[in-house]
């Protein structure tokens, strides 16, 4: 020891046991390091397979936007066919109505335009029959 040394001297370990005790850190704190780094190493192969399954499900993402947009399209076109094919029903009904009014005004027309014949029965129908044998038929059932 000195002659002139502090307190702190005395409790000083020797060039020895430092380097000892130094050394028994050391090995420690590299122990440790290297559970960490096993725990690491062990935990790789997992966050490996976590990238693996983000980058497909990114792209999958991917997909359904894209499929998405392609069926809100078509949801787009779908309504502008219905709004159209419903203007045609429209226009197709009002014609039906007009042609059902067409309809019963030519019935009436025909019964208005027969109401005035005369109506025989039981004479026997021929189809070859020329209108003059028509005449001569009624005038014969009349007389």
């Amino acid at each position: 020891m000195r002659a002139q040394g502090s307190q702190t001297d005395d409790k000083a370990l020797s060039d020895g046991e430092q380097h000892e005790h130094g050394c028994a850190m050391c090995n420690t704190r590299l122990n440790d390091i290297q559970s960490k780094l096993d725990k690491l190493l062990s935990v790789l192969p997992e966050i490996q397979d976590l990238k693996i399954q983000v980058t497909k499900l990114e792209k999958e993402k991917v997909e359904l936007k894209e499929s998405l947009e392609s069926t809100q399209a078509e949801v787009e076109d779908l309504k502008e066919q219905a709004s159209v094919t419903a203007a045609k029903l429209k226009i197709t009904t009002d014609k039906i109505v007009k042609l059902e009014e067409l309809e019963r005004r030519v019935v009436k027309q025909e019964c208005f335009n027969r109401r005035n014949n005369i109506k025989f029965f039981d004479i026997s129908d021929n189809e070859q029959e020329s209108p003059e044998d028509t005449e001569a038929v009624l005038r014969n059932f009349l007389h």
